[in-house]
């Protein structure tokens, strides 16, 4: 049995090798798939190939999301591209002639080029041209089918700030999957797996307060951090992680921690500011969204 075990861990060692070479499928294993098995990884290796999308270049991504199986919470990556990579998937088909504008629709369904409403819209839709195409390949995605919302059913991160740009990255991954299937057919955007992600979070938040506290140290404190920024309303570890890691320069926290303190320091205040930080750096930014680009298991951790 062990035998057998280590030839399918050196076959699957093989594939990540021969995809990426074998420096840089160290680098996936330590770094961008880090804590994924190496059968995980090679399925990894596999749909980079096929997709010909660098993890390099963030262009997709090997996440671990906790799942619910047969009652009981469990790790399994999952596979997730940008907005992007999508559209570079297209472009290098030799068929992708653009797409048309975005459209938002109100519950009334009457499509407008711009939604001014201060609430989310409730669709949004977007076609895709092709060649030999008669017209466009459109693709409509309803914003209750995507957001994600924390346990209280509330929007959550950009779904709250800027749910009108976030439901027409959705529809355009959906419009490009439906134009690209050979290309796209099996990834998804990190936009449209978000919503996956909330009950994961209540479960975890859960089994974290019904959990005896265990001694002081840095990765208690980190828990605990990142148990209060989940209360606060965003999303996944990973997720919460990427707010951090745009929002530390302008929040501040680098210099907190780098003199001396520590996750278990941090104030509800800290945290707010913190999060507020990565709120205008979106706002500043559109274009570069956190949700954009998720953290990879273990990138720059």
């Amino acid at each position: 049995m062990t035998q057998a075990l280590t030839t399918v861990d050196q076959a699957a060692r093989s594939i990540a090798t021969e995809v990426f070479g074998a420096d840089r499928a160290e680098i996936v294993r330590d770094m961008i798939a880090k804590n994924c098995t190496d059968a995980e990884i090679a399925v990894f290796a596999e749909v980079c190939s096929r997709t010909k999308l660098d993890p390099f270049a963030r262009q997709i991504y090997a996440i671990k999301r906790r799942v619910n199986e047969g009652g009981s919470w469990v790790e399994r990556m999952t596979i997730q591209i940008s907005i992007d990579g999508a559209r570079l998937a297209a472009e290098r088909s030799g068929k992708y002639l653009g797409q048309t504008p975005a459209e938002w629709c109100g519950q009334d369904g009457v499509w407008r080029d711009v939604w001014l409403p201060d609430g989310p819209p409730a669709a949004a839709r977007i076609g895709v041209w092709k060649t030999g195409a008669r017209e466009p390949t459109y693709a409509v995605a309803r914003y209750s089918s995507y957001a994600q919302t924390n346990k209280e059913g509330q929007p959550v991160g950009q779904w709250r700030s800027m749910p009108d740009v976030m439901i027409a990255k959705c529809a355009e991954s959906l419009a490009l999957r439906k134009a690209f299937p050979a290309e796209l057919s099996g990834v998804y955007t990190s936009e449209e797996m978000q919503q996956a992600d909330a009950p994961a979070v209540e479960a975890s938040a859960r089994v974290i307060e019904e959990s005896p506290a265990p001694p002081s140290n840095l990765k208690t404190e980190r828990d605990a951090f990142l148990r209060r920024a989940a209360n606060l309303g965003f999303g996944t570890e990973s997720q919460i992680l990427s707010f951090i890691g745009r929002a530390v320069e302008k929040g501040g926290i680098a210099k907190f921690i780098a003199n001396g303190g520590s996750y278990a320091d941090l104030t509800a205040e800290l945290e707010a500011a913190v999060l507020e930080a990565a709120q205008r750096d979106a706002a500043e930014e559109p274009d570069q969204l956190p949700f954009d680009e998720p953290q990879a298991v273990g990138v720059g951790r």
